[in-house]
C-alpha cells in the first residue's frame, strides 16, 4: 500500500497534517526541519511525502528503521526517538509520531519496507 502525507510549515518547523490530540506528538527534529526546508524550493510551506511500498533495499530512498528501536517500540510503551536511515543519513522520529502514523495510516513499518519521495509542488 502507498501513502501520501501532507506536511505543513508553521513558523520555523514542519508538521505532518494528521489528526492528533497533542501538538507535541507531531514534532519533528531540527535535522528533519532543515532537510524539508531544502526541498521547499518555492517556499510554499506545504509539501507531500509519499511512502511507496517496496520489496527491495537497493533504492537510496528506502526507509530503514534501527532494529533495536523498532523492537523497543513494539515491546514497550516508552516514549523515545526511533532512529531511521534514508540514503545513509540518520534521522529520528518520536515514538508518539510513529504511533499516530500507525493509527491513521497503518503502514506497519515493522513489516513493510517503504521508499520515500517528497513533492514540493504547490498544493
Amino acid at each position: 500500500m502507498n501513502y501520501k502525507i501532507r506536511i505543513k510549515k508553521l513558523g520555523e518547523h514542519w508538521y505532518p497534517d494528521i489528526e492528533h490530540n497533542d501538538p507535541y506528538d507531531l514534532s519533528l527534529n531540527d535535522k528533519i526541519d532543515k532537510f524539508l526546508n531544502f526541498f521547499d524550493k518555492n517556499n510554499s510551506g506545504e509539501m507531500e511525502v509519499y511512502l511507496l511500498e517496496t520489496h527491495t533495499f537497493v533504492d537510496d530512498n528506502t526507509i530503514m528503521f534501527n532494529d533495536d528501536d523498532i523492537l523497543r517500540y513494539l515491546t514497550t510503551s516508552d516514549e523515545f526517538n526511533l532512529r531511521f536511515y534514508v540514503a545513509d543519513r540518520e534521522f529520528e522520529i518520536s515514538s508518539n509520531l510513529i504511533s499516530l502514523l500507525e493509527y491513521n495510516y497503518n503502514p506497519n513499518f515493522h513489516k513493510v519496507c517503504y521508499k520515500i519521495e517528497i513533492s514540493n509542488r504547490t498544493i
